[in-house]
């Protein structure tokens, strides 16, 4: 009796001691994942996914969206903008869905692994994995790659339970798996194809006994209805994106080819030769070792994994030699475990297991190294950092003049809530120029923004065209991406420009909503910089209410408006939007003035609290 408890006790310190591992791995890939999520500003693509999963936006607006505008289908944003209406529409709350897909992932390697290989290899996959640069980076992305890659191990593990467990339940819950692949992202279906491919092939050669044949044909067909019922959703963004001819990006080179899988295996030239020879090991091993080729599980992995490395990485370079360049390392994301999984069978294939186990650690310290260290992944800003561009923008923007820029959809992302299709216009520097010179639309005051990648180069008569009418006040810049600020001649009266209006950035506060209006949430006097008036009578227009509505018990905010710290005004603000214009009157008896607004009765009751918003502030005189 004694000696049976104390072999139960060790199997059952063995199992949580390999538990203990699998946890450690997963809670270094959630570290690895989650730390820094918002550091980077969101490029492009990312801004595309802030409007398409925007709850703010009617749901039939987002299908058409989603229909037209990108290549991913409900199945990645519907969560997204559940999730937003729930914690808030912010790139944390989108990175935060693929940085837990991506932990899941590397949860997912492992049990792949452990099914089709061996738990040793499914650890140091999953290990391998966990630490990887490239997909880190995915997983801290709001786009739908770390989906993808999820939902390819997820049916890459179902079919090997299906194929270990043939029944209803297991083809079934294949087909689904097998399904949600594409609605990823359309060369999802790339997957689906190897899957497709190998099954086929299995079919042929796993028995020659007719009725099993008949079997496995029917939980086929049920397999593959299960998986159209699934597709369906993504079956018209497939179809879209298939017909694509022409594309943004550059005829392949092998030089071009080289640097993706260099960015894929970890931007690291010991990593990148690292994995590629262990891709050519990993099939070494199966011609070498003879019993490997004549055994059917061994044989039906190589074959799995030929299929595979041929289908995901085959197509898309082919595609791009002969019909339209798609080399981008994030397309081949699906190829990604391939890699992963072919050192850590190389590495479990030695011997010497402490030999193997100190490999796996030195290359997981390597890596570590490489992304905290070397690139300094968590502390470079690598992403455009177009929401500070906005931000400031924003800021500066009391006029509510035109943004435009070759991105003008970006407008669309960062200002959330906010009608932004009024200010931002999708058109070229050039372009608008040569309207304006056209007199095609109205001289005014505008923004321009644009990448670093597109620098500022205008021909020499644009610019003359531009010296003539306007000047640059506000100029920013931020990482891959500026702003300009033109203000017609016309607004300003020379040097000393003689000014009708007080911006609201003018004053030592920094409270702005998306729409550039000043908020003041606490009892506080707000002073303006030192503004220019002309001597003589003047009416001071202020547009501002009272929050909330209705009023907290009867009585709006109050406040009282000074010119150089000698009161103009006392009033108390009305709560409705129609009557937010106030006319303030007064005499400027000098030429340089400083107005300020005090808001003095602040009051929280009943969780409401009284505020003040701030839309313009014009002068008028008399």
């Amino acid at each position: 009796m004694d000696i049976n408890i104390n072999i139960n006790f060790n199997n059952n310190l063995k199992k949580i001691k390999f538990n203990l591992i699998l946890i450690g791995i997963l809670a270094l890939a959630a570290i690895l994942r989650f730390y820094n999520l918002d550091f980077q500003g969101p490029w492009l693509d990312e801004i595309t996914t802030l409007q398409l999963s925007d709850p703010t936006i009617p749901l039939s607006k987002t299908n058409e969206l989603i229909a037209t505008r990108d290549a991913f289908s409900e199945v990645y944003y519907y969560p997204l903008r559940f999730l937003s209406s729930i914690f808030g529409h912010s790139i944390y709350t989108l990175r935060f869905f693929s940085a837990f897909f991506g932990v899941l992932s590397v949860y997912l390697i492992y049990l792949f692994v452990n099914e089709l290989i061996n738990k040793k290899t499914a650890y140091m996959a999953a290990l391998l994995m966990a630490v990887n640069f490239f997909h880190i980076c995915y997983s801290q992305e709001a786009r739908s790659y770390s989906l993808l890659l999820f939902f390819t191990l997820l049916a890459s593990y179902r079919l090997i339970k299906f194929l270990k467990n043939q029944n209803i339940t297991n083809a079934i819950i294949l087909g689904v798996a097998i399904g949600l692949i594409p609605s990823a992202h359309p060369l999802g279906i790339l997957n689906i194809f190897t899957i497709a491919v190998f099954m086929l092939i299995y079919f042929f050669t796993d028995t020659n006994d007719k009725k099993d044949k008949i079997q496995l044909l029917k939980l086929y067909l049920i397999s593959g209805v299960s998986s159209l019922f699934v597709i369906y959703p993504a079956l018209t963004i497939i179809l879209r994106v298939s017909k694509i001819d022409s594309f943004w990006i550059a005829d392949p080179t092998f030089e071009t080819i080289k640097q993706t899988f260099f960015e894929i295996l970890g931007k690291d030239a010991f990593l990148f030769y690292l994995y590629l020879l262990s891709v050519l090991a990993f099939f070494a091993l199966f011609f070498i070792n003879k019993t490997a080729k004549n055994d059917f599980k061994n044989r039906n992995i190589f074959l799995f994994f030929a299929i595979w490395l041929v289908v995901n990485i085959g197509f898309i370079i082919a595609k791009s030699y002969l019909q339209v360049s798609i080399i981008q390392s994030r397309y081949f994301i699906g190829s990604l475990p391939i890699f992963i999984i072919a050192l850590a069978y190389v590495f479990n294939s030695i011997k010497n297991k402490n030999i193997a186990n100190s490999l796996v650690v030195l290359v997981t310290l390597f890596s570590l190294y490489n992304l905290v260290v070397t690139k300094k992944y968590y502390s470079t800003i690598t992403k455009s950092e177009w929401n500070k561009v906005t931000e400031e923008i924003i800021k500066n923007n009391a006029d509510k003049n035109k943004i435009l820029g070759t991105f003008g959809y970006t407008l669309n992302g960062l200002y959330i809530g906010t009608n932004s299709a009024d200010l931002g216009w999708e058109i070229t520097f050039e372009d608008y120029i040569t309207k304006l010179k056209a007199n095609a639309i109205k001289k005014e005051s505008f923004w321009y923004m644009d990448g670093n990648f597109k620098p500022y180069n205008l021909k020499q008569d644009d610019i003359d065209f531009l010296n003539q009418f306007y000047v640059v006040d506000h100029e920013i810049e931020k990482y891959d991406c500026w702003a300009k600020h033109y203000r017609l001649k016309s607004e300003t009266n020379g040097v000393e420009e003689i000014r009708n209006k007080i911006y609201l950035n003018d004053f030592d506060v920094d409270n702005f909503d998306p729409l550039g209006n000043l908020y003041i949430f606490e009892n506080k006097t707000i002073k303006s910089k030192e503004v220019t008036l002309e001597k003589g009578d003047y009416e001071l227009i202020l547009e501002a209410n009272s929050l909330p509505e209705p009023p907290i018990d009867n009585v709006n905010a109050h406040i009282v408006v000074k010119q150089n710290n000698i009161v103009i005004s006392e009033l108390f603000l009305s709560e409705k939007k129609d009557l937010a214009k106030k006319v303030i009157k007064f005499n400027n008896k000098e030429k340089k003035s400083v107005f300020s607004i005090t808001f003095d009765n602040d009051l929280a009751k009943n969780n409401k609290d009284r505020n003040v918003v701030i839309y313009n502030i014009t002068f008028k005189k008399l």
